[in-house]
């Protein structure tokens, strides 16, 4: 339904739309940005990973090569409609305690090799409640990892920015009164640390990078100093760029507060 996916689409779409202000732009205004919900089709055949977009369906299914070629092209709509596929097949697998099909991988693989594929596909697996499953597993599912893994760039920086976006946008809702918006958040921030602690600490995968990303990240969230302007600063050994994140998004001292909270349990 429209309110299940709004719930917590605040969180990664300030990632896939920069140009937007966290002060003026409403849920309901973001759904209206997008195309996603209109491209959900409850009778798909998710196997058929290919539909996407009008632009890919003339490619034969039998195809791999094409297929992974488009997966590898894909935009940000058309990666949330492949990722809603494959997110499916990749919950059918845990369920049954199945690997993921060697097509499904393949194409995760080359998804999550561009910016847009891996924010189409973070966007997807975050925030819909329908894969739950994924994250309750003893273990993450190998393929998820190996394909991250296999694509430090432009992962790393995305999931330490999901971490602290949708920490920061829970509270957001929360100051609101959405608690509804609020649990989605939530459930957004829990998945992406299941994921960052997978490949920071995982007995089988670690993800180069990672971890001093997230390092970067805290330095940028340590408590601000007061100056004598009365204007918060940073802490002078902070990372640039992630304090140039801080005050993009208008993150107050409390929100900081909160992603330095979550990095010191994740770290």
């Amino acid at each position: 339904t429209m309110a299940k996916v709004s719930l917590s689409w605040i969180a990664l779409l300030f990632l896939n739309f920069p140009q937007l202000s966290m002060q003026w732009m409403t849920p309901e205004k973001f759904l209206s940005r997008s195309n996603y919900q209109r491209r959900r089709c409850a009778g798909e055949n998710h196997h058929s990973v290919l539909k996407m977009s009008s632009s890919s369906s003339s490619i034969p299914p039998s195809d791999d090569d094409a297929k992974v070629k488009a997966a590898k092209m894909a935009s940000f709509e058309d990666a949330q409609v492949l990722g809603q596929n494959l997110a499916t097949i990749l919950m059918e697998s845990c369920s049954k305690g199945e690997e993921l099909p060697e097509e499904a991988r393949n194409m995760l693989r080359a998804l999550v090799s561009t910016t847009s594929g891996a924010r189409g596909w973070f966007v997807t697996l975050l925030t819909d409640p329908d894969y739950e499953a994924i994250f309750t597993q003893p273990k993450l599912d190998a393929s998820l990892l190996e394909a991250l893994c296999d694509n430090p760039q432009p992962n790393i920086q995305l999931m330490t920015m999901n971490v602290a976006m949708s920490t920061a946008t829970e509270l957001v809702h929360l100051q609101n009164n959405n608690p509804e918006f609020a649990a989605g958040s939530r459930m957004t921030r829990d998945r992406s640390r299941i994921i960052v602690e997978a490949l920071i600490g995982g007995d089988d995968f670690v993800l180069p990078g990672l971890r001093e990303e997230l390092v970067k990240l805290r330095s940028a969230v340590e408590p601000w100093d007061i100056n004598e302007k009365k204007k918060e600063v940073p802490p002078s050994n902070s990372n640039k760029e992630w304090v140039k994140f801080t005050k993009k998004w208008g993150y107050n001292s409390e929100q900081r507060a909160a992603i330095l909270e979550q990095l010191d349990q994740i770290l």
